[in-house]
């Protein structure tokens, strides 16, 4: 899996895909899979903020710490989409985390939900550069 693949390389010297595990679940059958990919341009804070909310925060030595924080770049989210009852369609708006799509948001929840992110951010004394 190549989710956050670019933040990845500027982490670590030699990068390699993170391997997709699903969990086994008595009782349920897989029927399908589908994901999506999102590009997303990143200035400098911007990356650093999503790299802060990363395991990858607490495990990365100075030297790869020190490549996030300087520049700006791009990264691809590959987010599955495989908790969600209905296929995502162009437009919809997603919560994710750990590289899943959990819910489709509305457009109005979709904003209402970045004006919470902000506050949380800003009284985490984190700069809310999204």
């Amino acid at each position: 899996k190549n989710h956050l693949w670019e933040l990845k390389a500027r982490l670590y010297d030699c990068p390699y895909p993170t391997p997709e595990q699903l969990p086994e679940m008595p009782g349920f059958a897989l029927e399908g899979r589908e994901g999506l990919t999102y590009q997303m341009e990143l200035d400098g804070g911007q990356l650093w903020s999503l790299f802060q909310m990363t395991p990858y925060a607490h495990k990365t030595p100075e030297e790869g710490k020190a490549r996030v924080r300087v520049g700006s770049g791009e990264t691809f989210m590959d987010i599955s989409t495989l908790l969600l009852p209905e296929p995502v369609k162009p437009g919809d708006y997603v919560i994710v985390h750990a590289g899943f799509a959990l819910r489709v948001l509305d457009p109005t929840e979709a904003q209402e939900s970045l004006v919470l992110f902000r506050q949380i951010a800003e009284m985490g004394g984190m700069p809310s550069t999204f």
